[in-house]
């Protein structure tokens, strides 16, 4: 049967939520058993750290893509599990942020990158960071099929609340998740 290709974007409501985890662990079950596979994508600016989990060093990444320096498919790493590629950010060693900012996500260049890996791949999982941190998470929201907020243990309902209004008004779905 066609599958309609999807977008899903996993957002904290805190910056100390585990959206990489969820995010990696979310595209290796999609990616089981599917013929295009799936890329999951490090859009987490505060705190990247997809490069470090799936132990991937490439010599692009996405802000060279975003910056238009680089084609995405240059800056895509494949990893050893089947139909699993990735596109991270590279932590800049003394700040431990990307280069990218939240507004290189703002463009015509970034909607495009985003419109050419939907194209490619089954599913797109973006790992957009913390909500109450990073406005990366509200921009990509719009363009995403839908959202897992990761919730953290303990978190005070209303910073919870606040993340899922701040998705809401992107006008796509949410799935909670602690």
């Amino acid at each position: 049967f066609d599958r309609v290709p999807a977008t899903v974007m996993v957002a904290g409501a805190s910056a100390t939520a585990a959206t990489t985890t969820v995010a990696v662990g979310l595209a290796g079950e999609f990616a089981r058993g599917l013929s295009h596979g799936v890329l999951v994508v490090d859009a987490n600016v505060e705190r990247p750290g997809m490069m470090r989990m799936l132990d991937v060093d490439p010599v692009l990444e996405l802000a060279d893509v975003l910056e238009g320096r680089a084609f995405a498919g240059e800056a895509i790493v494949h990893s050893d599990a089947d139909n699993l590629s990735a596109l991270v950010l590279r932590p800049d060693p003394m700040i431990g942020r990307s280069r990218a900012t939240a507004e290189s996500f703002l463009g015509d260049l970034a909607r495009q990158v985003l419109a050419e890996l939907q194209a490619a791949f089954d599913y797109v999982v973006v790992d957009a960071g913390a909500v109450e941190t990073s406005a990366v998470a509200r921009v990509l929201a719009a363009r995403a099929t839908g959202t897992v907020l990761v919730l953290e243990k303990g978190i005070a309902r209303d910073r919870a609340s606040a993340a899922k209004r701040a998705i809401d008004d992107s006008g796509t779905g949410v799935l909670l998740t602690a």
